[in-house]
């Protein structure tokens, strides 16, 4: 829903910085993160 329409770089930036927002600590936030986005952007 949220990425729709959003091109491949733009998405990959944004995954970048949701990473050093909420990511940088722990290994299981970035997993979790990557899920979601996957979740997201089928």
């Amino acid at each position: 829903m949220l990425y729709r329409g959003i091109s491949a770089p733009s998405r990959a930036l944004i995954t970048h910085l949701v990473y050093l927002i909420l990511g940088r600590h722990t290994d299981g936030v970035q997993k979790k993160v990557e899920l979601l986005l996957k979740s997201m952007t089928k």
